[in-house]
């Protein structure tokens, strides 16, 4: 099966640990794995492999936590959904596109980036989100074929239900204390 899960880094490696797994540690335990929950990952498992935490960082934690809210209403509406890095220091934005599919089944996930701003700066539950998702419906098709190019994992098929359930999850683990 497929997993999507927020992932946190141990110190400035590639080490992780999914947000679940962190929330259930001991306060000593999270101290000793050095976490920063600046700089955090989605982990894209697929068969096993992982396909994405070590592309790119999606930035702080709660940047990352306050889109799951927005981006589970519109997957809930049969919309596609997008989630941004928070890394904003960079000539690019990422973004994760999540395109549910027509028999309402399955998502495909999608790594994208867009380079031309304002519109890169754009964060999808953000007071420009109608802006970027009309950009995105213009641009779709070219910016997943720049992602076939950059070797980014493209339209990957999860169970939309799965998918649903571990983006609620997520959220209800990121607004535990412990973080």
């Amino acid at each position: 099966m497929n997993n999507f899960n927020i992932a946190l880094y141990k110190g400035p490696s590639f080490e992780k640990i999914t947000l679940k797994a962190y929330s259930m540690l001991s306060e000593a335990e999270r101290i000793n794995f050095e976490t920063n929950l600046n700089q955090v990952g989605i982990s894209l498992c697929v068969n096993g492999e992982e396909k994405l935490s070590h592309l790119i960082s999606f930035g702080p934690l709660q940047t990352l936590l306050s889109q799951l809210g927005h981006g589970i209403n519109r997957l809930i509406n049969n919309e596609f959904a997008l989630i941004r890095s928070g890394v904003l220091d960079v000539s690019e934005g990422h973004f994760l596109l999540i395109e549910p599919t027509l028999d309402g089944e399955s998502a495909l996930i999608s790594l994208i980036s867009i380079s031309e701003t304002p519109i890169s700066e754009y964060f999808p539950n953000g007071h420009h989100s109608n802006e970027l998702y009309d950009y995105i419906l213009l641009h779709q098709e070219a910016l997943i074929e720049q992602s076939v190019k950059r070797d980014y994992p493209v339209k990957i098929q999860f169970d939309i239900n799965h998918l649903l359930k571990s983006l609620k999850q997520s959220k209800e683990y990121g607004a535990l204390e412990v973080l």
